[in-house]
């Protein structure tokens, strides 16, 4: 409690609810530039917050005022680590309303821990920021301060409505963990695909190669039920229906107290990757795997680590992911569940953020909206491609996800409703 309270202090204020886009404001000149986009990014459109810096509170003070915004004047003294108040602003990416050169030392450390990090961190000129206001298409009106600034930038003609959108997604680029910590798990990657380092290290890391290797290890099932984490995932008919493998997505679930005994868990952050303990986990890319051996082995506490890659173990019936957006975690446990081949698959808490009971259950507070690396369309269309190679029976509680495998041509499946689901003879 001690260390997050100094965290706080640290961060200039309580810990942002969702990940969050820092916008540097070097002077009051720039705030008032940035206020409109300000405003726009925290619109509610975009599943994110928006967290205005300065070094002196007084530029803060013409801010325009939206639930989204959290201004705050972060305490970065010369012997602080920097990732500390990043983790403290829950720093994803970061724009300077002007330039690097000339910024107050607290600010100047905080971009200096960004690029150590691999956060992306842009600039936009105030006069360029003004001009796109105004409706004009401004040239290379977005500069790209880091490596990770520079994936899939907007075009060059790009206006307003184009760059707000591209900095609200690049909160969802996926970075590494600083240089040290991505050699580390990068080697452990490598030695993983050895196969006499693998037999050094079995015991405390197994790497489930394929999908006749996973089926295995969880007793070839034939009846997987599969939960995200909207709303239907906390139906209470779910505990009664017959199911061979439990799979589940991320950890938000384990305070629930609902089926919490889970076979595999598919973690597409950190924080899951360390709470799934000993249960086999599943992540969607090999640059997910990356991140997993980067928050297990070097914090071994966490125990014995078994995990599969699903891109690896669902090539074959995976879609090609077109555009700078990801599938969802929940998506690729889909994917993973279709690369086993049971007979049956009951699916529910993928509800496709369109659930009027909100985005989780049990009043779980959160933005009923994709997260700024995801959308419906991306989703969909993965969820849709995996599905066109199963050849058995779903059962869903989801209306969202129901309509969207109603929509697979030439299904292979029968679509039942999850009342009618037979016990397996």
């Amino acid at each position: 409690m001690a260390l997050k309270t100094l965290i706080r202090r640290f961060a200039g204020g309580p810990k942002p609810i969702e990940d969050a886009l820092v916008v540097i404001l070097p002077d009051a000149a720039a705030a008032t530039a940035a206020a409109t986009l300000i405003a726009r990014l925290a619109n509610g459109a975009h599943r994110l917050n928006v967290v205005p810096v300065a070094a002196d509170r007084a530029v803060l003070a013409g801010l325009p005022s939206a639930p989204l915004i959290a201004p705050r004047v972060p305490w970065v003294p010369p012997l602080l680590p920097v990732r500390a108040v990043l983790a403290g602003l829950r720093a994803r990416a970061i724009v300077v309303i002007g330039t690097v050169d000339g910024l107050a030392p607290p600010l100047s450390r905080l971009i200096a821990g960004a690029r150590r990090r691999g956060l992306p961190v842009y600039l936009l000129a105030p006069a360029t920021l003004a001009r796109l206001v105004a409706g004009e298409t401004v040239g290379p009106g977005l500069a790209a301060h880091t490596a990770t600034a520079r994936e899939a930038m907007p075009p060059e003609d790009a206006g307003f409505d184009a760059v707000a959108r591209h900095l609200a997604r690049s909160v969802g680029i996926e970075r590494g963990e600083g240089a040290l910590i991505d050699a580390l798990a990068g080697r452990a990657q490598r030695a993983l695909a050895t196969p006499m380092l693998r037999r050094l290290g079995s015991g405390r890391v197994e790497r489930i190669d394929t999908a006749s290797a996973l089926a295995d290890r969880l007793g070839r099932p034939q009846t997987i039920l599969c939960l995200g984490n909207g709303p239907t995932s906390a139906d209470l008919r779910l505990a009664a229906l017959p199911r061979d493998a439990l799979f589940r997505v991320n950890h938000q679930w384990m305070a629930q107290g609902f089926l919490t005994n889970a076979d595999m868990v598919f973690a597409g952050v950190k924080r899951s990757m360390r709470a799934a303990g000993r249960r086999p986990v599943g992540v969607a890319t090999r640059r997910k795997e990356r991140a997993l051996l980067a928050a297990r082995l070097l914090e071994f506490w966490h125990g014995p680590l078994s995990y599969t890659v699903v891109e690896d173990i669902a090539a074959d019936i995976m879609p090609e992911v077109e555009g700078p957006l990801r599938p969802t975690t929940g998506a690729y446990m889909i994917a993973a569940a279709v690369a086993l081949r049971p007979r049956r698959l009951i699916v529910a808490g993928m509800d496709l953020f369109s659930h009027p009971a909100g985005a989780y259950p049990n009043g779980m507070k959160a933005e009923n909206a994709y997260t700024p690396s995801h959308d419906l369309e991306t989703d969909a269309a993965f969820i849709r491609g995996c599905l066109a190679a199963y050849e058995g029976e779903i059962a869903t509680l989801s209306p969202a996800f129901a309509e969207l495998a109603g929509r697979v041509p030439a299904a292979r499946f029968r679509l039942v409703e999850v009342g009618l689901c037979p016990t397996p003879a």
